[in-house]
């Protein structure tokens, strides 16, 4: 009645001498049907996602050189260009000691390294108060961070996951 217990080692070694797997062929399903088949072939994005440089803050704009050394006692002092609204491409270009209005998900503009959030910050008029440096890349999500384009994303062999989205169709091995 009782049987010998065997190791995980053990058992994937007899898996392995006594098992062949064969695939059982290649079909076209949708991606809502793929749940629990194995992927035919590598899948590629064929562009970036997010498709530009965009903010992860609403703030401004800037070149953090421009703020190096600003805090509560010593703010830096910018002039405000306008808004950059998502859906927008900025018409704005940051220049040295300028900055832009910008909210999440906006692009960010040209010559902007990095954006500061609004709470370190004070507008007065057309000028900006910096109350806190950041650095070259703070607050700001690179193209193709998510997905870059023309790389494999999904590996060929590797199991599907559940989608309730209608798709174009996969490969696929049952």
């Amino acid at each position: 009645m009782f049987r010998k217990l065997v190791s995980v080692e053990e058992a994937k070694q007899a898996l392995a001498q006594n098992f062949t797997p064969k695939p059982v062929g290649k079909e076209c399903v949708s991606l809502s049907q793929a749940l629990r088949r194995v992927l035919a072939t590598n899948i590629k994005s064929q562009l970036d996602i997010p498709p530009f440089n965009r903010s992860t803050v609403d703030g401004y704009a800037v070149k953090s050189a421009d703020t190096f050394g600003a805090d509560e006692s010593n703010p830096v002092k910018l002039k405000l260009l306008g808004p950059i609204n998502v859906g927008e491409t900025p018409k704005i270009n940051i220049e040295k000691e300028t900055t832009a209005q910008i909210v999440t998900g906006a692009p960010i503009p040209n010559g902007a390294d990095s954006v500061v959030m609004f709470e370190y910050t004070t507008q007065k008029g057309e000028t900006v108060l910096i109350h806190s440096s950041v650095t070259k890349g703070e607050n700001v999500m690179k193209a193709g961070s998510d997905i870059h384009g023309r790389r494999d994303h999904t590996k060929k062999r590797h199991r599907t996951v559940a989608s309730r989205n209608r798709s174009p169709s996969r490969s696929g091995h049952r």
